[in-house]
């Protein structure tokens, strides 16, 4: 499973798993040593809730142990747990519909994240590209479903709005008003997609591929597509 989040996760586990490591192996009058090691009494003797308890308490939520009673600081084996973690993040796409609109309310915006933003890589990802950060930040949210589109904003109706009933009121196709209805149904931006025809194609019919065209392409597409249509900078 290829995602920024679990390579941050990745990222965040093998620097502490490093330092924990570090000190676990440095000489018996270092700083680091001895204060981790009375950390790790007080977690695995009095049950206190410090940075030890923290990793013990991660590790286990992975499948691997550290020894009950401590008399040193027990070394980590980092090969191990990340391929936990590896293992862990991949259940969490198990057994998802392969359509958001159909999905089970229970993980439909799960089901939206992997099945129409998930990257194909992130060896160049888009967050790093030189633009501003208000733009940077309306990207970030559309992707993660941080909108004001029907879709998002009937969930937060008391009684939520049936999913199938949360239509986009702007035009008559009495059509939910999700992302893909946004980027590739609504008749109100057909002349967006017809001056920027090239963008559409059916390689780039679905969410993942439009949003993933070649060179990172997709935050400035979004950027031509929308910036200079003000009710699109309210819905998004």
């Amino acid at each position: 499973m290829v995602s920024t989040f679990i390579d941050d996760d990745i990222v965040l586990a093998s620097k502490t798993i490093a330092f924990w490591n570090a000190s676990a192996s440095a000489q018996a009058s270092c700083l680091h040593r001895l204060v981790l090691t009375d950390n790790l009494q007080d977690a695995s003797l009095h049950s206190v809730h410090n940075f030890s308890w923290s990793v013990s308490h991660c590790l286990c939520s992975v499948g691997y142990h550290l020894p009950t009673q401590v008399q040193s600081i027990p070394v980590i084996d980092t090969n191990t747990v990340i391929a936990g973690l590896e293992h862990q993040a991949s259940l969490s796409w198990n057994n998802l519909s392969s359509n958001p609109r159909t999905a089970p309310t229970k993980n439909a915006k799960l089901c939206t994240w992997h099945n129409c933003f998930r990257p194909f890589n992130t060896s160049n990802p888009y967050f790093l590209l030189p633009v501003s950060g208000k733009r940077m930040k309306r990207f970030l949210r559309f992707r993660l479903s941080c909108h004001s589109l029907p879709i998002e904003t009937g969930r937060h109706h008391r009684p939520p709005i049936p999913r199938s009933s949360r239509l986009c009121p702007h035009c008559p196709l009495a059509s939910v008003g999700d992302e893909y209805h946004l980027v590739f149904e609504c008749p109100i931006f057909q002349p967006l997609r017809d001056k920027y025809h090239t963008l559409f194609s059916a390689r780039t019919s679905s969410m993942r591929s439009f949003f993933a065209q070649k060179e990172h392409d997709c935050l400035q597409i979004h950027f031509r597509l929308f910036r200079h249509d003000k009710h699109l900078e309210l819905i998004i």
